[in-house]
């Protein structure tokens, strides 16, 4: 869509929410690999303003290649949130 037509629709909340749900869901295809059993593997959770992406035991290598740590930073900043490795 149109940004114009798009801040008619949203206020700048709104916005806001709306690049983090986009965020979110890239990153989780990034994780997932488009395999939604895949998502298991990992953990996302915010504590004490910090986002921090948790893979389960063996994962790690899978889930936090380059791009997911972009990703991952993205969403952070994106929530005014400090990003966690």
């Amino acid at each position: 869509p149109q940004p114009d037509v798009i801040n008619r629709l949203l206020d700048e909340e709104g916005r806001r929410h709306a690049r983090a749900l986009g965020q979110a869901i890239r990153l989780a295809c990034d994780l997932s690999g488009r395999a939604p059993q895949l998502l298991a593997g990992a953990r996302l959770a915010i504590d004490d303003g910090t986002l921090t992406l948790t893979p389960a035991d063996g994962y790690a290598d899978m889930l936090l290649g380059e791009q997911t740590r972009r990703r991952l930073k993205s969403l952070a900043d994106t929530l005014d949130l400090v990003c966690g490795d």
